[in-house]
């Protein structure tokens, strides 16, 4: 899509969206004031039944540094966000923080968003992490409640709430968490303890989704079942997991989720001290592999947070380009100034680095085949 055409599907939606920001009490509704559209830097792609590898290759560098980044929105599109979308040609944007004024005024957030071919995002967990609410949301209960549900109770539970989801405009979620709770970790974001439970609950939950038109991503790969909840809410650096190892029982919940027909895997911001001690897991070759050969995963590798404090030392030019050059694919960053350096300097390394540009091309390859499972493109996935 031209950088025109998209500056002019997402101002149309912002001159709608008054009033269907994020909830924040103490602050005034951002000014939604219209943006002007941007000139074309690339050419508008016609996908239909193209493979999606030829039609990455149709995008500019800079269009491919964009397609593989999910920018954080934290309120109605204002021109401000409509100009760094236009800009940075970013392939989608993940809900951040709380938005409580319910489907129908969540949709008109999202529908100028999607209507340009973004892909939409939230973490709709449940319990505390539920991020979506109000009118036409049911309150979802906390995975560790949900981990007490037999699977088919989940699966006709996720069909309801994915449904709700679809209605509102959302077209991935970043959830369930496939971490196996470990040792006496009580944490809520988490299925349960046993093995065979929570991957008969991921097969219920990931089957919910089934022709709903939202993807799925199970999160926190390989599994930070062993640590403390928000573990990379700190700058002290990326937390250190030395349980999890590739082939133990936690690999097995993420096995069945690959199996079922999982469209993304989240990747962990910690570092797994058994598997690679020297990179967090968004930057370890060895856990990309693992993903792709113990787990034999061909969907979307998606990072948790880049813009995580924990990966403070890491400048923000070069978050997303060494998560790609290791094999990730699509990466979520919150900040959206730090999205835009580290879009920009995705690009800039890819132009001179051969063997990362391979990595964007595939990577914008697979995340096309993505937004066409979701209805956002025509290509058609052809894996190798």
């Amino acid at each position: 899509m031209s950088a025109r055409r998209w500056a002019a599907a997402l101002t149309v939606g912002s001159l709608a969206l008054t009033g269907c920001a994020q909830t924040r009490p103490t602050q005034p509704e951002p000014s939604l004031t219209t943006a002007s559209p941007g000139p074309s830097d690339g050419p508008t792609l016609d996908l239909s039944d193209q493979d999606c590898a030829a039609a990455a290759t149709k995008l500019t560098v800079q269009q491919q540094a964009g397609e593989v980044v999910l920018i954080g929105l934290a309120h109605a599109p204002d021109a401000a966000t409509t100009a760094l979308l236009t800009k940075t040609h970013a392939g989608g944007v993940v809900l951040t923080g709380t938005f409580r004024t319910g489907v129908g005024a969540i949709s008109a957030v999202t529908k100028p968003l999607t209507d340009a071919g973004l892909l939409v995002a939230v973490a709709q967990e449940g319990g505390a992490h539920q991020s979506l609410s109000g009118p036409g949301f049911d309150a979802i209960p906390a995975p560790a409640d949900q981990g007490v549900l037999p699977p088919d109770k989940a699966q006709t539970s996720w069909q309801t709430w994915y449904g709700q989801l679809a209605d509102a405009g959302v077209n991935l979620n970043l959830a369930p968490s496939g971490d196996l709770a470990l040792g006496a970790t009580k944490n809520p974001r988490l299925l349960g303890k046993d093995v065979n439970t929570v991957a008969d609950l991921l097969d219920g939950i990931l089957a919910g989704a089934d022709n709903t038109g939202v993807a799925v991503a199970v999160t926190h790969y390989p599994g930070m079942g062993a640590l403390p909840a928000g573990p990379d809410a700190t700058d002290a650096g990326p937390a250190t997991d030395t349980t999890v190892a590739p082939a133990d029982e936690s690999q097995a919940t993420y096995r069945m989720a690959s199996g079922s027909g999982a469209d993304a895997i989240g990747v962990s911001t910690a570092t797994f001290a058994k598997i690679d001690p020297a990179s967090p897991a968004v930057y370890s070759a060895a856990v990309m592999a693992m993903a792709r050969e113990d787990l034999r995963f061909d969907g979307v590798l998606l990072s948790d947070d880049l813009a995580a404090k924990s990966l403070a030392a890491v400048p923000a030019s070069e978050r997303v380009w060494r998560f790609i050059k290791v094999g990730g694919e699509l990466a979520v960053v919150s900040d959206p100034s730090v999205a835009e350096a580290a879009i920009g300097g995705l690009a800039a390394a890819a132009a001179s680095d051969p063997d990362l540009a391979k990595r964007l091309a595939t990577a914008t390859a697979n995340v096309l085949a993505l937004k066409s499972k979701v209805g956002l493109s025509d290509c058609i996935a052809v894996r190798g």
